[in-house]
């Protein structure tokens, strides 16, 4: 696996239409492992260089990440694939940023180089959802009752509040 201190150089990639494919350790992803439940999964990438019309340096690819998250419905642990379509275009400046058309996002570049780990990490931190939870009719262990009825008679938590308010009137 490499580094995560790698660097990358995205024009000369591109010039010579390059090819990167690897895996990260979640751990090594720092931001994206503080938000997983169980970091020891890995992260994989494929990622292919290019030029567009403007000669500008095309990134395109997949990461995948196969980690556990905690369930924001029902609080216990779920596996989670997750799965980030690249496609990245790079520039200079936010001017030419702001430019771009929506099939592509922006990857902002520097002389130094990029961090490969940094692209990696960004990209599946976009496709992360904020509150993941299990797909309907899942796994989900949420207390019956927490859970709405099916003939939509649950409890009403709220009903209390409607009383007062029409002994005032």
């Amino acid at each position: 696996m490499p580094t995560a201190k790698l660097r990358i150089d995205p024009w000369a990639l591109a010039r010579y239409h390059g090819e990167l494919s690897g895996a990260f350790k979640c751990a090594d992803l720092g931001r994206f492992a503080a938000l997983v439940h169980d970091p020891g999964g890995v992260v994989r990438y494929e990622l292919s260089f290019g030029l567009d019309e403007q000669h500008r340096p095309l990134v395109r690819g997949m990461v995948v990440a196969e980690t556990a998250v905690i369930c924001q419905r029902c609080l216990a642990p779920m596996d989670l694939k997750l799965t980030a379509d690249v496609r990245l275009v790079g520039v200079r400046n936010d001017d030419e940023a702001k430019g771009l058309s929506g099939d592509f996002d922006p990857l902002l570049l520097t002389d130094q180089g990029e961090s490969l780990a940094t692209l990696v990490e960004n990209e599946l931190l976009l496709a992360l959802s904020a509150a993941p939870t299990h797909p309907r009719g899942g796994d989900c262990r949420l207390p019956a009752r927490y859970r709405a009825s099916a003939a939509g008679t649950g409890r009403r938590p709220f009903a209390e509040l409607a009383r007062p308010k029409k002994q005032m009137k």
